[in-house]
């Protein structure tokens, strides 16, 4: 069409002149299209001719997939000539041109135009972001670009992935799945996309990978050889192990570890601190690392623990027959405490406790045990001192008022004192005694456990209501292996008055049957009386003389013997043994061999019994 204007045009111009031009239209061949470019490529200047043969035509027409290809902006029609700038992917296609005189119209062949584009954005993406347990999980990756004729090849850690079964690749090697995972797919997937004009590769991407666990291994902060003090040091433990998401447990001797305020644990209990530490921490740490593939557990960790030993060192002695068991014992300490023993002249050393056996005749009321411990720079002492049991301050017979009814308390309290040349020792120990309980009515008349509350060293009578034949003097016996030693105490309960109210029939009845059964025990006690008085007419006979004693003056009698010979009797003090202050009778008999003291009950000291005054 553009050419038939041009003709009408140049006729018009010529009208003035008078000249006239005659345009003989013929029919048209077919014209041929062709391109300056057979494989374009996207963003080049390209141009398709339509040649008429040097026909008469009028007009030039392109299309494009029989659309007209003239209406883009960056496609110019001119004349035979289409031309773009540029060309463009999305000018694909399969072109035509038309050519037209007034007469006839013909079409050229087809040309296909194909675009080529150069690949960009590469990229690479996993069908999941879980992760892949190595060995049970699989995974499909999948590599995209643009550009045209667009060819894939896959890389792991910049090489050619290796021919493997568990690789397969699809869509035109655009996917490769992977099934199952294996530790050998550790590392950077990487895809290339590539074309004639250009390649380009991806960035990488790291599978993520679950593996088994292995290589679990435990860790302190402290070097082996650094002493650890329980109740005082603290240390951190550490476990480590290869693997994925793992989770890490701690076992003491092969036990899990108890719930205990001095274990701090990190996020994934890889990290225990224990402060301070106990002594019971004394073994064998493990830890074991876990996941959903396997577990797998550390090495052995001992630590290098030490304590010191519970509370202070003791001091204690026991007996067995005539032999006396003396002891010093500091145990409990790791390493064990190193022990002295000193008594006498004797010195013996040990670890944890030392044992040193004497006579007991060989000891002496100035002897003391003295024991020194040294364990990890601490160092304890004690002393005990042997003898029987002493309650300083006691005051014997002391008088205790208490009305009927009331509650009455008695108690011996032990005590002791350094002696001799261990009297450095502030506070020393005490013998352990046992203790029992005598009531005079008037001989002593030993009392049930009842009301009576003992340790080693005290022991207390209670009488919570007291009545009147509670009165009088009450004896507290403490026995050690050494001796024994009486405290005395008197009970005071005054009597109450009794206001008479007159006697009724019942009250005289029992009077009269009283008084009556009065004179019955009086006319027996008088036949006792003479035919005692009959008795001791009868022993005169026999040469032996009675000794009148009044109550608290000790008299001894002295007796004739039948065949004429006389015995006379002695005190003694039984020098035999000098614990007890008990005193014996010695009866000699004249010509005749010194009769040897009774066997006397070992360390029991009486005193003298005086009841008290009523007012």
């Amino acid at each position: 069409m553009c050419a038939q204007y041009d003709i009408i045009e140049h006729l018009l111009k010529n009208m003035g002149d008078l000249e006239l031009i005659l345009f003989i239209a013929g029919h048209l061949t077919t014209p041929t299209l062709s391109s300056n470019d057979n494989r374009p490529v996207n963003g080049s200047e390209v141009n398709l001719h339509c040649d008429d043969h040097n026909q008469n035509v009028t007009s030039y027409t392109f299309y494009r997939n029989q659309q007209d290809a003239c209406s883009q902006k960056h496609v110019n029609c001119t004349g035979s000539y289409l031309i773009f700038q540029p060309i463009m992917e999305g000018d694909a296609g399969s072109y035509t041109c038309t050519i037209q005189n007034p007469i006839s119209s013909n079409s050229s062949n087809a040309v296909d135009l194909s675009v080529s584009v150069r690949v960009s954005q590469v990229k690479i993406q996993s069908n999941t972001s879980s992760m892949l347990w190595v060995g049970r999980d699989s995974v499909s990756l999948q590599c995209s670009a643009l550009g045209t004729d667009v060819q894939f090849s896959w890389n792991l850690n910049g090489e050619k992935l290796p021919s493997n079964p568990r690789y397969s690749l699809q869509q035109n090697d655009s996917v490769l799945i992977i099934h199952p995972v294996d530790r050998s797919d550790i590392g950077s997937f990487t895809c290339t996309a590539s074309n004639w004009l250009n390649t380009m590769t991806s960035d990488s991407l790291k599978l993520n990978l679950g593996l088994p666990v292995s290589e679990v291994k435990i860790q302190s902060n402290t070097s082996s050889s650094v002493i650890l003090w329980a109740g005082i040091d603290s240390v951190s433990l550490s476990c480590s192990a290869d693997g994925s998401a793992l989770h890490f447990s701690w076992n003491l001797n092969g036990v899990p570890l108890p719930s205990d305020s001095r274990y701090q644990y990190n996020q994934d209990n890889s990290i225990i601190i224990i402060s301070p530490l106990d002594k019971k921490e004394n073994g064998t740490f493990t830890c074991t690392a876990t996941n959903v593939l396997n577990s797998e557990t550390s090495s052995d960790l001992n630590l290098n623990l030490a304590w010191h030993p519970d509370g202070d060192i003791q001091c204690s002695a026991n007996g067995a027959g005539e032999t006396v068991n003396l002891f010093c014992s500091w145990p409990g300490g790791l390493p064990p405490a190193n022990i002295n023993l000193a008594f006498q002249s004797q010195n013996l050393t040990g670890r944890d406790q030392v044992m040193h056996s004497v006579s007991l005749s060989t000891i002496t009321s100035n002897d003391e045990l003295f024991c020194h411990g040294a364990q990890g720079g601490q160092e304890k002492t004690c002393a005990l001192p042997l003898k029987r049991p002493v309650a300083e301050g006691f005051t014997n017979h002391s008088s205790i008022p208490v009305k009927i009814g009331e509650k009455a308390t008695m108690t011996v309290t032990l005590s002791g004192s350094a002696v001799g040349i261990n009297s450095r020792v502030l506070t020393p120990k005490i013998l352990p005694a046992t203790f029992a309980w005598y009531h005079y009515k008037p001989e002593p008349i030993q009392l049930s456990e009842e009301n009576i509350v003992s340790t080693e060293l005290s022991s207390t009578l209670t009488l919570n209501s007291v009545t009147a034949n509670e009165n009088g003097t009450y004896e507290c016996r403490a026995r050690n292996l050494l001796g024994t030693t009486s405290f005395f105490f008197i009970l005071d309960v005054p009597e109450e008055k009794v206001v008479s109210k007159g006697l009724g029939a019942g009250e005289i009845a029992g009077i009269v049957i009283g008084v009556l059964a009065g004179l019955a025990i009086i006319g027996i006690i008088i036949f006792f009386i003479l035919k005692s008085k009959k008795k001791k007419a009868k022993a005169q006979n026999f040469g032996i003389n009675s000794a009148e004693n009044p109550i608290g003056i000790p008299e001894y009698a002295v007796i004739n013997k039948k065949n004429g010979g006389m015995a006379e009797t002695s005190l003694t003090n039984n020098p035999q043994d000098d614990k007890d202050d008990v005193k014996y009778a010695v009866i000699k008999f004249q010509n005749q061999e010194q009769t040897k003291p009774p066997n006397s009950e070992p360390e029991v000291e009486y005193s003298t019994v005086k009841n008290a005054s009523r007012k």
